[in-house]
Order: structure tokens, then C-alpha cells, then sequence
């Protein structure tokens, strides 16, 4: 298993903040289209996804650095940092949100992310955390 030390790079940890993100965001839209692989359905989806996945990964990157998750001992996570963490996927869906209403109005009638892919990353992130504080 691949395992970080702790004299491991900051930008390192920022790409692995980013690439879980992004990980979790494709779960997430799998589980909105309930795990179905319908070609037609993926290609209508990509077309929307591909205009805003830039967008994704400068927001992400944005939050992540401005909350300093990265600055955390990788080996000695406390619970402060796991609410920092909380608090910036909670401001990245609120942006994420914010800009999917200004596309859907002002750009092309699309929202950045469908709401419900939002909800489920969110709500995984939560259910996620409150479950490894309680073990």
C-alpha cells in the first residue's frame, strides 16, 4: 500500500486532495444515473461535464489552498482538520451551486453540476466523516 510520510511534498497532497475529489464527484454521478452505462446517455452528459470540469478542478484547487488543507501532518489527521475539510467541500458545493444558477440563466441553459450530484457528494463527505469520528 502507498503510504505518505510525513516530510511528503504539500503540492503532492494537493494533487491527491484533488484526484479524491474528483474520484468522488464520478461516484457521485454514478450513483445519480443509478449505475446505469448507457452510451447515448454518457455522451449527452460528457458534453455538459466536459465545459465545467476546468472550472471543478480551479474551484477545488482555490478552496483547498485558501482552507490549507494540505498543510496538515498526513499521519496525524486531528478532527480540526477533518472540519476544515467538511467546511470546504460544504463552500466548493455552494460555489459549484452558485455558478451552475449564473451558467443556467446567462450561458447555455445548463447547470454546472446537476443538484443532485451536488447532494450526494455532500452528503457522502458528511455521512463519511461523522462515521469515522464515531469509530
Amino acid at each position: 500500500m502507498f503510504r505518505l510520510q510525513a516530510s511528503t511534498p504539500r503540492w503532492v497532497i494537493v494533487l491527491m486532495d484533488l484526484l479524491i475529489s474528483f474520484v468522488a464527484l464520478v461516484f457521485a454521478y454514478l450513483i445519480r444515473f443509478d449505475l446505469k452505462a448507457d452510451p447515448e446517455l454518457i455522451r449527452q452528459e460528457w458534453q455538459v461535464l466536459s465545459k465545467s470540469i476546468g472550472i471543478y478542478f480551479l474551484v477545488k484547487l482555490v478552496v483547498f489552498l485558501s482552507f490549507k488543507i494540505h498543510k496538515g501532518i498526513v499521519r496525524h489527521t486531528s478532527t480540526e482538520d477533518l472540519k476544515r475539510i467538511l467546511l470546504a467541500t460544504l463552500t466548493c458545493s455552494f460555489i459549484f451551486l452558485g455558478l451552475g444558477i449564473l451558467r443556467y440563466y446567462f450561458v447555455d441553459k445548463y447547470f454546472l453540476f446537476p443538484t443532485s450530484v451536488l447532494i450526494i457528494h455532500l452528503w457522502g463527505r458528511y455521512f463519511g466523516f461523522n462515521n469515522e469520528k464515531n469509530n
